[in-house]
């Protein structure tokens, strides 16, 4: 498995290509939609993930978090 940075999806294609890999069109949107989220200055992680565990009753898991 291998990390990219995720300034901008332009950037991560860049890195992925120059690793020669390819970014999966599939992909695209949902990364789109997290770049769009993480752009926007209202956004709260912390109220986003109380959010999600509520829309999946609680069987959401988050790495590193204390119970």
């Amino acid at each position: 498995m291998n990390w990219w940075p995720f300034g901008s999806l332009d950037q991560l294609d860049t890195a992925i290509t120059a690793a020669g890999r390819t970014l999966y069109a599939a992909h695209r949107p949902l990364l789109q939609r997290a770049e769009a989220l993480l752009a926007d200055p209202g956004f709260d992680p912390e109220e986003y993930a109380d959010r999600m565990e509520s829309r999946t009753n609680g069987l959401l898991i988050t790495a590193g978090t204390e119970a």
